[in-house]
């Protein structure tokens, strides 16, 4: 496991970036903590460029932080995400299809929470994933406790 400490107060795309590239040069998957909750990391990873014909996953703790993403989507007071079609799965979202929107379009990027994620791995397949970042992965792993689903997670 790597360990981003970003010297800044947010952490930036490139930072957020480098596990990612270093699972593609070491072909494996890397897992990173970034030490600190709530410095930006999840807000980087969506803000970052999508390769073209690929969806980036972000599966977030619980309903809440995926609310929070969806709201900083639709008000995008900066427009970093003007380029970017997202879809926000949870269960009381009005998001509830995966696959193209009306006008034919994929989403860019998929932000869930670990249930949706485990509901929707069989649509999922249809998609070239290039990066999934799992945030505070820590929770699901607590979770998991109480939650059957959630045992194993990473591995699933």
């Amino acid at each position: 496991m790597i360990k981003i400490k970003e010297l800044k107060e947010r952490i930036s795309q490139e930072t957020i970036l480098v596990p990612f590239k270093m699972s593609k040069e070491e072909d494996r998957i890397i897992r990173c903590d970034k030490l600190v909750t709530g410095n930006g990391g999840s807000t980087s990873f969506l803000r970052s460029p999508v390769k073209e014909g690929y969806v980036n996953l972000l599966i977030a703790p619980n309903v809440a932080v995926v609310e929070g993403k969806e709201e900083q989507y639709i008000v995008d007071e900066h427009g970093f995400f003007a380029d970017k079609d997202m879809r926000f799965i949870y269960g009381s979202s009005l998001d509830k299809n995966i696959g193209a929107s009306v006008e034919g379009r994929y989403p860019d990027v998929i932000v869930m929470v670990a249930d949706s994620f485990l509901k929707y791995t069989d649509k999922l397949q249809e998609y070239k994933i290039d990066k999934i970042l799992i945030d505070e992965a820590h929770s699901v792993v607590q979770q998991s406790d109480y939650r059957s689903k959630l045992v194993d997670f990473p591995n699933k």
